[in-house]
Order: structure tokens, then C-alpha cells, then sequence
């Protein structure tokens, strides 16, 4: 429901060209988000006091953006037009990857193996949080670029090496340290999970480049990037259906469905 909250006041501002707010709130959303997990850290809360945070600074983020964006007026059934059904498709498959493995894990793993492999996720996924931001802050350049024929290659460009560059960063410092977090935040006995969410994180590099590539087809008003979205994720849950050994092994199947999703939305980008 937080996130439900902060996607609507996000919308609202960007239908109203009221891009700067939009980008402010994105920010302070990842920023907030990065805030809780590190202050939870410092003062070695549980996961559950973790997760409220997480929730609370969500659920604030929604409520300032609704504030914002109050004068805006009623939300019309005219806004549910195709390229918003684009849009929520396409991100709507896109999360759906990102998150399938955790139910999956405690379809496939006994209850401890679940418990770590949930807590790897969280971790390992948290290095998508500020990359994530990259993509709403440029999508009004792109949207403005398509509409005016106007090349975005150095937009993207500039994109893509910020967004990488952020979750390299973030899955290094889960390589690093990876052992001390999940030591303060979950127990001793949940360390096995820190070698699992670095790989997680490993997954969540070429998600971040994915990520950005949605939000530049989204402004190019394409449609076929959708299959490959779409086979994408069937063979990332048949992946899962396959291959579930280990918390390892989730993680190998993530890299490469993202991996392959990646090199297959570039060569549709190209052609």
C-alpha cells in the first residue's frame, strides 16, 4: 500500500509535466529507503524493525506526494490509455522478475533455507533502490526527445553508466561486507545468506541497464520489446521450476535471465 501510495503521487506529477517535483520525490524515496537500512544498521534492529522502516518511509514519501501534487485535480478514466497500459505492463513483468525468487524459495526450500534465502533478497535487491531512481529521472528527457525525433544516446549513455556504476558499488559493498549486516540485522545464524545476496546482487546489475532500456522504449511508444520481456520472465520462472538446489543456484538463474534479457532488449534496441 506505501508504494501503491508514492507510485500515484509520482504519476500524478509527471501527468502534470511537474517533472522536478517528480524527480525530488524519487530521490527522497531511494534516499529515505537508504537512510532507514543504514540507520537500522547503526543501531542493530531486527529485519522486522527494518522492513517497518522501510514501510514508514514509504508510506511518507506517498503522503508528501500526494501533497504536492493536491492541486492536480480528480484522476480520470481518460488516463488508462495505451501507452499507460505499456507502461504498467512492462514494469509490471519487469518486477515480477526482480521478485519471483522469494516465493519460489519457500515453495521449493525447507523453512531455514527460505528464511536465509529471503533474507539474501532483501539485501541483495536493496542495491537496486537508488539505481532504480536513474530511470524515472531521465524518462522526461527521453519522452521529450521521441516527441521532438531527437537522438538520446547520450542520455542513455550518461544513464547507464550512473545506474551501473551505483549497483557495482552496491554489490561490492555487499561482497565486503556482507557478513557484519546480516550479522546485525538478522543473527549469526542467518550468515550463510551473505554469500547469497552478493550474487544476488551480481543479478541486479544488468537489471539496472534493463530497467533503463523499459523506460526508453516506454517514451519510444514500442511494443515489441514486450516479447522479449515476456519470454524473459516465463523462462526466469521455468528457470526457478528447474533449477532450485540451492539459494545459489536462484541466484545463477537470475544473472543469467537478466543477462540474456539484457543482450536481447540491446539487439531490439539496435534493430
Amino acid at each position: 500500500m506505501p508504494a501503491l501510495l508514492s507510485a500515484i503521487a509520482a504519476g500524478r506529477l509527471q501527468g502534470a509535466h511537474r517533472f522536478g517535483l517528480m524527480s525530488g520525490l524519487s530521490a527522497g524515496l531511494a534516499l529515505g529507503k537508504l537512510a532507514v537500512a543504514v540507520a537500522a544498521a547503526v543501531i542493530g534492529v531486527g529485519v522486522t524493525s527494518l522492513m517497518f522502516g522501510l514501510a514508514l518511509s514509504t508510506f511518507a514519501g506517498g503522503a508528501i506526494g500526494l501533497w504536492l501534487a493536491r492541486d492536480i485535480g480528480d484522476i480520470g478514466f481518460g488516463v488508462f490509455s495505451a501507452d499507460v497500459g505499456r507502461a504498467m505492463l512492462a514494469f509490471t513483468l519487469f518486477w515480477v522478475m526482480v521478485s519471483a525468487d522469494v516465493p519460489f524459495a519457500r515453495a521449493f526450500f525447507d523453512g531455514e533455507e527460505a528464511g536465509h534465502y529471503a533474507a539474501a533478497a532483501v539485501l541483495g535487491k536493496a542495491v537496486l533502490w537508488l539505481p532504480s531512481v536513474v530511470g524515472l529521472l531521465v524518462f522526461p528527457r527521453l519522452a521529450s526527445a521521441s516527441v521532438a525525433g531527437e537522438g538520446a544516446t547520450g542520455i542513455m549513455r550518461r544513464a547507464v553508466m550512473l545506474s551501473g556504476g551505483l549497483t557495482v558499488v552496491g554489490v561490492a559493498g555487499l561482497y565486503v561486507l556482507g557478513d557484519p549486516m546480516f550479522r546485525i540485522l538478522y543473527g549469526e545464524e542467518y550468515l550463510p545468506a551473505a554469500d547469497v545476496a552478493w550474487r544476488i546482487g551480481v543479478a541486479c546489475i544488468p537489471l539496472a541497464i534493463v530497467n533503463l532500456l523499459l523506460y526508453e522504449r516506454v517514451a519510444h511508444r514500442s511494443n515489441r520489446f514486450l516479447v522479449w520481456l515476456g519470454v524473459g520472465t516465463v523462462a526466469e520462472l521455468g528457470g526457478f521450476m528447474a533449477v532450485h538446489s540451492s539459494g545459489s543456484s536462484f541466484a545463477l538463474v537470475l544473472v543469467v535471465s537478466a543477462t540474456a534479457l539484457l543482450g536481447a532488449l540491446l539487439v531490439d534496441r539496435a534493430t
